[in-house]
């Protein structure tokens, strides 16, 4: 094995260039949301939710809040970081789409 100057190991540490971020389909924060499918959705507060938006149609992050915020599903306390959450995976599963 060759032993290499630390300098010239420094030297040939070139950074290449770095492929481009893939862009995020960022949603607005005042996006309204229709049931999509309801298969995924069995128990607990993922069927509180979507059962809501359901009978309500279309629904958005504030409506849920103001409909959930401070109550307890299952033992678990949902709060509004929760509420995003599961908006985000219901977004991404199909269970919730955004409205248009």
């Amino acid at each position: 094995m060759k032993k290499q100057n630390g300098k010239k190991a420094a030297a040939n540490d070139v950074e290449k260039e770095t492929p481009k971020a893939k862009k995020s389909k960022r949603v607005p924060d005042d996006a309204r949301y229709v049931v999509g499918n309801l298969a995924t959705a069995k128990r607990g507060f993922l069927l509180e939710m979507v059962t809501f938006a359901k009978t309500k149609g279309e629904v958005d992050h504030a409506m849920l809040v103001k409909e959930f915020g401070g109550r307890q599903i299952d033992g678990h306390k949902v709060d509004a970081a929760r509420i995003t959450r599961y908006l985000a995976y219901c977004r991404n599963h199909g269970t919730l789409k955004v409205a248009k």
